[in-house]
C-alpha cells in the first residue's frame, strides 16, 4: 500500500470511530460526516486497487528476467554451477551435467569435492578455505572426475554468492578446459562431441536431409523404445 492510500486510509477509519462515538444528535451533521467518511474510504480502495496492479506488474517483470536468466544459465556452452556454504551443488547447467556425465537432477545435493580425483581432494579443499574466507579463485589448475572416465584438466574460476546485506549465501562456479584441451584436431574434436552426445541425459539423434535417422544416443534410444 502506497503511504498516501494508507494515510487516507487511516483517516477514514479514524473519522469513523469519531462519528460511532460521538454519536451525534444532529442527523443531517452525521449523515454529512459518514458521507465524507465513505468518500475518504473509496479513494482510499481506488489507491489501493491501482498500486496492487502496479506491484502485479513488477511481479509478472520480474518472473520473466527470472526465467530469462534461468534458460541463459542452463543452456550456456560454458560450464556453470552453484554451490551451497557446504559446498553442496545446488544447481548445474547443462554443459556442467555433460562433462561430469551425470544427469541434472542427480547432481543437486551431490558434494563438489566427489568429483575431484580423491587424492587430489585435499590440495582442493585448502583451495575452498580460501574461497570460504570470502576470496575469488581463478584460473585455478585442477582435475575433475566425471563419472566412468579418467580425471581430465581443467580451469576453475569461483566467486561467493552474497545476499542483500553482503553475507555469503553460496558460492558460483565457472569450469572450462585449458586451451590445449580445446585445440584439439578436427577428429579428436568429432570424437568429443560423440563422447558427450552419447553421454548426455537427454534425447539426442541427428537426422539426413531426407529425414532418416544417422545417429541415435542411449537416451533417445530409450524413449524410441530401439537400441542405439
Amino acid at each position: 500500500m502506497s503511504v498516501e492510500a494508507e494515510d487516507r486510509l487511516e483517516g477514514a477509519v479514524s473519522k469513523l470511530e469519531d462519528l460511532i462515538r460521538t454519536r451525534s444528535s444532529k442527523s443531517d451533521e452525521g449523515l454529512s460526516h459518514l458521507q465524507s467518511v465513505l468518500e475518504d474510504l473509496e479513494q482510499a480502495g481506488a489507491e489501493l486497487e491501482a498500486h496492487n496492479e502496479q506491484l502485479e506488474e513488477t511481479k509478472t517483470r520480474v518472473e520473466h528476467e527470472r526465467r530469462r536468466y534461468q534458460e541463459m544459465f542452463h543452456f550456456a556452452p560454458a560450464c556453470y554451477m552453484q554451490t551451497d556454504l557446504h559446498d553442496h551443488i545446488t544447481d548445474v547447467n547443462l554443459a556442467a551435467s555433460r562433462i561430469l556425465r551425470v544427469e541434472q537432477q542427480r547432481l543437486i545435493g551431490r558434494p563438489l569435492v566427489t568429483f575431484i580425483p580423491t587424492a587430489e581432494r585435499k590440495a582442493f579443499r585448502v583451495q575452498l578455505a580460501l574461497v570460504h574466507d570470502g576470496q575469488e579463485l581463478h584460473s585455478l589448475r585442477a582435475r575433475i572426475q566425471p563419472r566412468d572416465m579418467d580425471p581430465i584438466p581443467v580451469l576453475i574460476d569461483v566467486v561467493p554468492a552474497r545476499d542483500e546485506p553482503g553475507q555469503i549465501v553460496g558460492y558460483r562456479w565457472l569450469i572450462r578446459e585449458p586451451a590445449s584441451e580445446r585445440s584439439l584436431l578436427p577428429g579428436d574434436r568429432a570424437r568429443r562431441a560423440h563422447d558427450l552426445l552419447e553421454a548426455a541425459p537427454m534425447a539426442c539423434f541427428l537426422l539426413d536431409r531426407e529425414w532418416r535417422l544417422r545417429f541415435v544416443n542411449p537416451a533417445a534410444a530409450r524413449v524410441m523404445g530401439r537400441k542405439s
